[in-house]
């Protein structure tokens, strides 16, 4: 019995994997960026004197950001 080389087809596999990843990363910045928006959007209600709206603003986006990233 002869096996035959599937090197050719592990290559294209991997190549996709690789593309997929790369994609993922453009997703990721924007959560990124969401994330530091809110962040600083909060902080400053809670400078400016809304503490409990600025605390609120942080626990929601927080379960918000965790659902998203989860796949909920």
């Amino acid at each position: 019995m002869r096996a035959e080389d599937d090197f050719g087809l592990w290559e294209q596999e991997l190549r996709r994997d690789r593309a997929d990843a790369a994609e993922d990363r453009g997703g990721q910045r924007g959560m990124l960026l969401v994330a530091i928006m809110t962040m600083l959007g909060c902080t400053a209600m809670i400078a400016i004197g809304q503490t409990p709206l600025g605390a609120a603003g942080l626990v929601v986006s927080g379960l918000i950001l965790l659902l998203w990233r989860t796949g909920w």
